[in-house]
């Protein structure tokens, strides 16, 4: 599965599990596509390093998944933190 397809699957799941509004969608898929974009420079600068890389974008998930709860109403954040496992899973590759 390319990137882009990871990337729309994701922005799917989370618009289905969570009910997101137009204004929250909108938000999530920019800061979702900044964060593709910073792994995408992290891939180049470690290069074949994936143990390097993996370091690397630890912080990058944590803030992902903080600003993505930021987002969220509390109904929302419990459905979020309860398919944390899958959405971490998506974001992989």
């Amino acid at each position: 599965m390319s990137r882009k397809e990871q990337f729309e699957e994701l922005l799917s799941r989370l618009q289905a599990d969570l009910s997101l509004s137009t204004a929250q969608n909108e938000q999530i898929r920019g800061l979702v596509t900044a964060y593709m974009q910073q792994r995408k420079a992290l891939r180049t600068q470690f290069g074949e390093d994936k143990g390097g890389r993996k370091e690397a974008v630890k912080p990058l998930n944590q803030k992902l998944r903080q600003d993505i709860g930021a987002l969220l109403e509390p109904g929302q954040q419990g459905k979020f933190k309860a398919n944390k496992e899958a959405y971490k899973e998506m974001l992989r590759g």
